[in-house]
């Protein structure tokens, strides 16, 4: 745009320095008739201001200058025609170049302000993005809240149902132990009578152990939701281990102490030992590691989640 200011003030100074220069003056005169003629000059009778007629002699080049002069005039009016038209060139480039400009200044405008309000929509839109994340967050955490405690509470009555499971089997091998007592009491009476009433006790106290297996079902099940998948991984890990090597380790599990174990299980503490070694041996554990601490720490895969009861 420079170059082309450039060129149009150029061309305005030119046309304006070839219309101020002035052509010189003809000389006024009107030629009315011949009157001598020379190789060096020629007369003429030419009227005065008074319009009394005069001889008045003309050079050869006084005689050349009208054609000179009309020729110059001739020439000085292309020039000016010539001027004109570059002016009136430069005067219609500038006008387009100025419209041009102006055109695309407007467009510029116009594609700033649609990239203004393009960015506006953009923030706009990422605004409520943004609050819809933070609203759905909010509505997932308290989802995972309100299930976590559901959880926590179901967990803390299967705790209970378990415990509970647990003491009454204790309660079972308890009345184990009374019917054993029992039975040698009954062994020691000579009266039929009393032998008949304590034979009727041993039968109620059959009766009552003959649902100890339904009770280890029971706990089975509550074992089970707490820990899932515990008895099928283990079996799975190491194929030798039995059912009552299952029930071991499931008290085990629960933290009880031999004595408990040994009571809910109806045997004696040594007993219990050598199944916990013959555990041992079947899981091949070294030396080092405790199986108490290694059942307790066995995670089992992921199995089914707690249900309500």
């Amino acid at each position: 745009m420079n170059i082309i200011k450039l060129i149009q003030l150029t061309c305005i100074f030119l046309s304006l320095g070839i219309l101020t220069t002035k052509a010189q003056p003809q000389p006024s005169y009107v030629a009315n008739s011949l009157a001598v003629q020379s190789n060096q000059s020629q007369q003429y009778l030419i009227a005065d201001k008074t319009g009394t007629p005069k001889l008045k002699t003309f050079t050869k080049k006084d005689l050349q200058w009208p054609y000179i002069s009309s020729k110059a005039s001739h020439k000085s009016k292309r020039v000016n025609f010539v001027a004109i038209a570059l002016l009136i060139v430069c005067m219609a480039t500038q006008v387009y170049f100025y419209r041009l400009l102006n055109k695309r200044n407007r467009q510029l405008r116009q594609f700033t302000n649609d990239l203004i309000q393009v960015n506006q929509n953009l923030h706009a839109t990422n605004q409520k993005i943004i609050r819809n994340n933070q609203q759905l967050i909010r509505k997932k955490d308290t989802h995972f809240k309100a299930e976590q405690a559901k959880l926590n509470e179901q967990i803390l009555q299967k705790n209970q149902q378990l415990v509970a499971s647990t003491l009454h089997l204790l309660q079972k091998n308890q009345y184990l132990k009374e019917l054993r007592k029992m039975i040698n009491e009954t062994q020691l009476q000579s009266n039929p009578k009393q032998m008949q009433k304590c034979l009727g006790k041993i039968a109620n106290q059959i009766n009552f152990g003959l649902r100890l297996e339904k009770d280890w079902d029971g706990f089975y099940s509550i074992f089970q939701q707490l820990n899932p998948n515990f008895y099928k991984d283990l079996q799975q890990q190491f194929p030798s281990l039995t059912k009552n090597d299952l029930r071991v380790c499931a008290l085990i599990k629960l933290n009880l102490a031999t004595r408990e174990v040994a009571e809910i299980l109806g045997i004696a503490e040594e007993s219990v030992y050598m199944k916990c070694y013959r555990i041992r041996k079947k899981m091949a554990l070294n030396d080092h590691q405790k199986l108490c601490e290694y059942l307790i720490a066995y995670e089992s895969k992921p199995g089914l989640l707690i249900t309500s009861t």
